[in-house]
């Protein structure tokens, strides 16, 4: 078993010989760190702005701690833990980011669904203790994914799983939720420039110090070192799901890390990556996971206000109308 990870960002540029303007800074205050299971940097260009910037990062880390799906002790792990026992009392950012999930999982009609944990820990793609399971037993995990049998109580605001073994795993919409957080908190302190990169999810805040919209870069799925389009963007969640960014190895075939809730093994659509530019990056990473099980074909018929890029795997890019004025291949 060979294990990867791609190098799971998009490449933002900025240009920086036009200069920038007096309220801003040139180089910018910044701050990595790990969490949610990958990098995260927050770029802030306004002037005296480096409190907000450390108290950012204090939120994350209290987000990280309440939502994640893999820190023991959290509330998404409580819920878990309670699975066919009792309702698990959450907090409020924990119920919104539940609801949402499962508000999508619906739409999707289950080709996005929170309750696809079984599987996902399964595979482990992506980790060193991946593997390819059997087929009795992906056929085992998935009876227990059925986001329908999500209960959610508004009034106790609590979260119950019906059946034992079930488990959340809200990986395909947590960045963009935490990062829309994050990104409603620095407007607040009126930051009016900055760019925040959960791990490839981008969203930019304002115009680039010039004035200007933000250039984001979209890999190239067979070279992810290397810029395949960019789209012009000015306050948006710029969202990538692709084959590339997780992925291991087993007797030389790759297997990536998008799973199909319905039948347990990746998904197989046709594409290598979906880039989804929406206002906030709950929505762009949802729908970003959404089109990527669905495929090209299948989003064209369906979702024609959706802004998106498509990239088969020959490199071939489709543009979904809403986006074409804002995108340009390299």
């Amino acid at each position: 078993m060979k294990k990867r990870w791609g190098i799971f960002f998009l490449l933002l540029f900025f240009l920086t010989s036009c200069g920038s303007q007096g309220q801003y800074l040139d180089v910018p205050e910044q701050q990595e760190g790990f969490f949610l299971d990958t990098y995260i940097q927050i770029k802030i260009y306004d002037r005296d702005k480096r409190s907000v910037l450390e108290q950012a990062f204090q939120q994350v880390e209290k987000l990280d701690k309440q939502l994640s799906s893999y820190r023991a002790g959290s509330e998404i792990d409580q819920v878990n833990q309670s699975a066919g026992q009792k309702p698990v009392k959450v907090s409020k950012k924990t119920f919104e980011l539940v609801k949402t999930a499962y508000e999508y999982s619906k739409q999707s009609e289950g080709l996005f669904d929170l309750t696809i944990g079984p599987i996902v820990q399964l595979w482990r793609v992506g980790t060193d203790e991946a593997r390819k399971p059997t087929q009795e037993e992906i056929d085992a995990a998935l009876i227990k994914v059925d986001y329908q049998k999500v209960q959610l109580n508004e009034t106790e605001q609590s979260v119950y799983l019906k059946e034992s073994g079930m488990s959340l795993d809200l990986g395909g919409i947590a960045k963009g939720f935490i990062s829309d957080q994050i990104a409603a908190m620095l407007r607040e302190a009126e930051v009016t420039s900055a760019i925040l990169d959960f791990g490839g999810n981008i969203i930019v805040i304002g115009k680039n110090p010039s004035g200007k919209a933000w250039t984001v870069g979209i890999q190239d799925p067979k070279e992810p070192s290397k810029v395949i389009g960019t789209i012009q963007a000015t306050d948006q969640a710029v969202i990538t799901s692709g084959n590339y960014q997780r992925y291991s190895e087993f007797e030389g075939q790759r297997y990536h890390h998008l799973m199909n809730p319905q039948t347990g093994y990746p998904f197989e659509s046709g594409v290598a990556s979906v880039t989804v530019v929406a206002s906030n990056a709950t929505q762009g990473d949802a729908l970003s996971t959404t089109l990527f099980g669905l495929g090209e074909n299948e989003q064209l018929q369906s979702e024609e206000e959706v802004g998106a890029v498509f990239i088969d795997h020959e490199n071939r890019i489709d543009v979904t109308p809403k986006l074409e004025e804002q995108f340009t291949a390299r």
